[in-house]
């Protein structure tokens, strides 16, 4: 479920970068987009903080207190968002900044992650798939 989440990291990602351009290009990105941004991230982490309870993966619960911090950033955005104020630039660059570098963070920690050789969770070798053929009479 780890793995899942940065699927729905990235899909907040992309529509927070969508949303930070209109803003700089002085556009205004609309309450719906805002919405799906911060679903799209509250999945992420749902599906992290899940996956990571099931496994008991102690160092990614570093992962989800930053994006802790970065949703903390987006609840600010989306209340100036709602009262029609404008965002200031700083805590755009700095949410968005944080939020790319938690994701990156995940990334690494998800491909450094050793995958179980034996056990429920090993991946399929050849002689598991298909058995070796009797070699004797």
């Amino acid at each position: 479920m780890a793995a899942v989440s940065l699927f729905a990291f990235v899909l907040a990602a992309l529509l927070g970068l969508t949303m930070a351009w209109l803003h700089f290009q002085g556009k205004k990105s609309g309450m719906a987009m805002g919405i799906a941004h911060g679903l799209a991230a509250l999945s992420g982490v749902a599906l992290l903080a899940t996956g990571l309870a099931m496994e008991e993966a102690g160092p990614g619960w570093w992962i989800v207190a930053s994006f802790a911090v970065v949703a903390a950033g987006g609840a600010y955005l989306f209340s100036r968002q709602i009262r029609d104020e404008p965002w200031p630039a700083l805590v755009i660059v700095a949410h968005g900044g944080l939020a790319l570098a938690t994701i990156a963070a995940l990334w690494l920690w998800l491909g450094a992650r050793e995958e179980p050789t034996t056990g429920p969770g090993a991946a399929p070798t050849a002689e598991s798939v298909v058995p070796a053929p009797n070699a004797g009479p």
